[in-house]
């Protein structure tokens, strides 16, 4: 938790060395325009299970890191999809370079030593 949410208002809800962390799933929502039409979701999800805090013995289970970017609305003309998608892969890609990769994948990468 301490990776992802380091010194934050989150994180002090929680005393992970008295009381065992059984999830930490955290998802961010955020406009990409004006209009708000236009919208990217990063989203962390863990697989601890209960028993698995209770131990502190953790197996080897993936940690997925999710961006969606996305349009709302209805599009208006088939001729809009191609540079929609455009748009959408635009964005996706500079935040995934900019953000996710080097503010989530790296410093979770470091955090569990692989």
């Amino acid at each position: 938790m301490q990776t992802l949410l380091g010194n934050t208002p989150l994180a002090s809800l929680a005393d992970d060395s008295m009381e065992p962390l059984l999830d930490v799933q955290p998802r961010i929502g955020f406009a990409l325009n004006e209009a708000c039409d236009l919208q990217a979701f990063v989203e962390v999800k863990t697989r601890t299970s209960a028993a698995e805090a209770a131990t502190q013995v953790f197996q080897d289970e993936p940690i997925s890191v999710f961006l969606t970017v996305r349009k709302n609305g209805p599009i208006q003309a088939l001729e809009e999809l191609e540079s929609t998608f455009d748009r959408l892969a635009g964005h996706i890609e500079h935040i995934a370079e900019h953000r996710v990769v080097p503010d989530i994948v790296v410093p979770l990468h470091q955090a569990i030593g692989i």
